[in-house]
């Protein structure tokens, strides 16, 4: 995981993001999931065969892992612009302190934005 002071790259962060998300459901019992992220190589990775001399092949082999237990996991690139709750959030986050951060309901300012995303819903095949 990353700590203050060390040096993390965005698609690292990216992989660990669609790893504790995965985690997260799965914990959650939500057997049908639709992931999105805007991390268009990220997503690349993960669908794909792993090349093995890839540096993050660690975290995405476990990120394959989970995408093979019992359930039923789309994981989808989706343009940063339709999805603004989660780039909001993750500024947000500059500000917040170092972990894992989990929201049960929208803080202030991110209703707003969800609100506005509502109606740029787009529904994955096959999830329902």
């Amino acid at each position: 995981m990353f700590r203050a002071g060390e040096p993390a790259d965005c698609m690292l962060a990216e992989l660990w993001a669609v790893l504790f998300g995965l985690k997260m459901c799965w914990d959650c019992g939500e057997r049908r999931v639709c992931m999105e992220s805007d991390a268009e190589m990220v997503v690349s990775l993960i669908n794909n065969p792993l090349p093995m001399s890839h540096p993050d092949v660690d975290v995405i082999r476990e990120i394959k892992a989970m995408l093979g237990r019992n359930w039923e996991v789309q994981l989808r690139w989706i343009p940063r612009e339709a999805n603004m709750a989660a780039d909001y959030v993750a500024k947000q986050a500059f500000d917040a302190w170092p972990g894992l951060h989990q929201f049960h309901t929208a803080f202030d300012g991110l209703a707003a934005v969800l609100e506005k995303d509502k109606g740029d819903i787009v529904y994955c095949s096959g999830i329902a």
